[in-house]
């Protein structure tokens, strides 16, 4: 689990770097250029430097919606990174509210769903 809210951007941007390395999509700079308005985001967070609170909220809203990772499916680290800064995975924020529609079942909530 992420220590910090740096720690779990910095987790975030490189589950998102690994699966769109074999899956394609967009860079993380094109996404911080949409978000924050600033391209240079995800570099200057991997030199140690801070980010207001607006920024964080912003990007944790863009990447806790599985509709914008390659199929659809955050990797499991990148899920813990969110639940620790208290923005978890859509699909996981509405467990409960309808069953019939949502998977409630943890353990598959961050898998793969298959395409069928």
């Amino acid at each position: 689990m992420a220590q910090t809210y740096e720690d779990a951007l910095r987790i975030i941007a490189e589950s998102y770097s690994r699966a769109i390395a074999v899956n394609g999509g967009m860079s993380l700079a094109r996404i911080a250029t949409l978000v924050v308005n600033r391209g240079s985001f995800f570099n200057r967070l991997s030199h140690d430097t801070s980010f207001s609170a607006r920024n964080l909220d912003r990007l944790a809203t863009w990447f806790r919606n599985e509709d914008h990772w390659p199929h659809n499916s955050i990797p499991d680290d990148a899920a813990a990174a969110l639940f620790s800064i208290g923005r978890p995975p859509l699909s996981a924020a509405h467990c409960g509210e309808n069953p019939a529609t949502v998977d409630c079942n943890t353990s598959t909530v961050f898998q793969r769903r298959n395409a069928a």
